[in-house]
């Protein structure tokens, strides 16, 4: 379910909740000189809710860069699951995109059982310009393995691994 007003707010985005606790995600796009800012809100509809980078997952404020090109969420629909969420603003034209399936464009980058479980359970654990720092569990180990990693996004919303710094 896709809701629009026009509320004047500073805010670039804003995840919360429905009235009976649907998590929700609002982004605020500028409009005209003339006219009210628009918030678009997107329903995830599972009451699970929003996850937080590992190092505190109960921070549910969702991620961005400097210059809020780049706006994303973490939902989790239930537990040891999470798929990332991800909206594209236009610095030229502030026109707003959102990207499609970002666990399997995600995965496709990776190998072996990291690709698997990014399928299922990858989260945003930060946001620096256009890479963007991720998060997959192989929960099914019996040590809980994790791998973080991190991938370019271009303008056009192309994914691509970003190259370790060097050592």
């Amino acid at each position: 379910m896709l809701i629009a007003s026009t509320v004047v707010s500073q805010v670039p985005f804003k995840p919360g909740r429905a009235d009976d606790e649907r998590p929700i995600f609002a982004i605020t796009v500028p409009l005209s000189e003339s006219e009210d800012d628009l918030t678009v809100t997107f329903d995830f509809g599972h009451p699970k809710g929003f996850l937080g980078p590992s190092k505190d997952p109960t921070d549910r404020a969702g991620f961005s860069n400097a210059d809020n090109t780049i706006l994303a969420v973490n939902h989790q629909p239930e537990t040891k699951s999470s798929f990332v969420h991800l909206f594209l603003r236009s610095p030229a034209s502030g026109d707003l995109v959102y990207l499609n399936n970002i666990n399997k464009r995600v995965a496709r980058l990776l190998k072996g059982k990291w690709a698997d479980t990014a399928t299922y359970f990858l989260r945003i654990e930060s946001i620096s310009g256009r890479n963007i720092t991720l998060q997959t569990v192989d929960i099914g180990a019996k040590d809980q393995e994790d791998h973080n990693f991190t991938v370019t996004v271009s303008p056009e919303g192309t994914f691509k691994l970003a190259k370790p710094p060097n050592p």
